[in-house]
């Protein structure tokens, strides 16, 4: 080839490389975070740092109620902004970086979750439960209640930690509804009847937990004593568990790819149940019966499906959920680390556990523990990621992890511990960033 040709080729490739489509250029840079900097804007960014974008304007600030939350196709970003007497709904998408204001609502407005197919996002307005489409259009009436309709925002711009269980709003087949109506939790098939539930906070953090493969819904209400109950949708029935008291019982999760629920029960004991039998006819009452797992206790309380994780007393600890099927949990715990630090976050993702050692955000340690090391036997250590500093939530593939210190909020890659600046920070940004799914 000539030296004319070969200068050819190259200017073609560096045209080809110049005008690649940005969102194949994007997609190589995931797992993105949702975070608001230091100015009260909306931020975009890869785990890595090499994509990022400003998505809200200089001077807006997000609604503290709706604030925003990743579509579940994770490609866009639904956000509310203060605009007055009203609130702008808008869409970003982040592979084409582009943002479009898609309805404007008079408040006061609540939901702000998308639907699993994302192409709609959840509001409840007054007595209604609205789908407002991603693309723009009008708003489809998916309920007309007699009564006001509320909804779980999908973000709280408070303190809300972004790792718990979230309540939903629509089950994952897209076929049923939880929502709030007065002070009653209601199910609904799309189109069919209501069921009015046990009254309650139905908007609370764990009102409104659907099951993965089946339409069974976990919340917790309050009939003169606190209740946990579990709804098959497609159905009505539902089975109670009655405290005998007022102090609240709460579901807390389903184990991924089966119908067991991990509760909390009166005494504050962490149990399991299979609930499968609400999928037919229960001889029994499941919830009565449920296995103990883990101690009264426990917090921060996380499943893969395999092991349960949890603080205890300080330390993290892992129990396999092998134990349930023989009655043998209490006292089986793996002990995975140390010196958990007050008001601190154990989150768990992929193969990768994170906590925060020593003094949260006056001097704590990051520390991360590789799950692979729960073999036969366990053999188990954290390792250190960074000083100074306090975790948040990590990435769905584990490879990253959030987190803030030295007044700098960053993206933290694990494998190596390499830093990726985010924003500047004074604190209280860490459970506003959220990973994509």
């Amino acid at each position: 080839m000539t030296s004319k040709g070969i200068l050819a080729l190259i200017l073609l490739l560096l045209l080809a490389l110049f005008t690649m489509p940005f969102s194949a250029a994007a997609q190589a840079a995931g797992p993105y975070l949702a975070f608001v900097n230091s100015s009260g804007q909306l931020v975009v960014a890869s785990g890595d740092g090499g994509y990022r974008w400003i998505v809200s304007n200089p001077g807006e600030y997000l609604n503290a109620s709706l604030g925003y939350a990743w579509s579940p196709n994770a490609r866009q970003v639904f956000f509310a902004v203060d605009a007055g007497t009203e609130i702008s709904l808008r869409v970003a998408d982040i592979h084409s970086q582009s943002m479009a204001e898609i309805g404007r609502v008079a408040p006061p407005v609540s939901g702000g979750q998308w639907t699993p197919d994302s192409g709609s996002i959840l509001l409840a307005l007054g007595n209604r439960l609205v789908a407002l489409p991603a693309a723009g259009g009008a708003l489809v009436d998916l309920v007309a209640a007699p009564a006001p309709v509320s909804l779980r925002s999908a973000f709280d711009l408070g303190s809300e930690r972004s790792h718990l269980p979230q309540a939903r709003a629509i089950a994952p087949g897209g076929q049923f509804l939880f929502y709030g109506q007065g002070a009653n939790n209601v199910v609904q098939p799309i189109g069919g009847a209501p069921v009015t539930l046990a009254g309650g906070d139905p908007t609370g953090q764990y009102n409104g937990l659907w099951a993965e493969s089946a339409p069974l819904v976990a919340y917790t209400g309050m009939s003169g004593n606190s209740q946990l109950a579990v709804t098959n949708a497609a159905t009505g029935v539902t089975l109670t568990l009655d405290s005998g008291r007022t102090a609240p019982i709460n579901p807390l999760v389903w184990r991924p790819g089966t119908l067991q629920l991990i509760y909390r029960d009166a005494t504050n004991y962490v149990r399991i149940a299979d609930l499968s039998c609400l999928m037919s006819a229960c001889a029994d009452n499941p919830l009565q019966t449920g296995r103990e797992l883990l101690p009264a206790s426990a917090t921060d309380v996380q499943t893969d499906g395999t092991w349960a994780y949890f603080v205890d007393a300080g330390t993290v600890q892992a129990v396999s959920l092998a134990c349930a099927d023989t009655a043998t949990c209490p006292g089986s715990a793996v002990r995975l680390g140390d010196s958990v630090a007050p008001q601190s976050l154990m989150d768990v993702s992929a193969t990768t556990l994170v906590y925060t050692a020593g003094g949260g955000y006056g001097g704590g340690e990051v520390r991360a523990v590789d799950l692979t090391c729960l073999g036969n036997p366990p053999s188990c250590a954290p390792r250190a990621l960074a000083v100074n500093a306090v975790n948040g939530a990590v990435a769905p593939n584990g490879a990253y992890v959030v987190v803030e210190g030295s007044g700098t909020l960053n993206s933290l890659r694990i494998a190596d511990g390499q830093l990726s600046y985010l924003s500047d920070s004074n604190g209280g940004l860490l459970n506003k960033a959220r990973w994509s799914s």
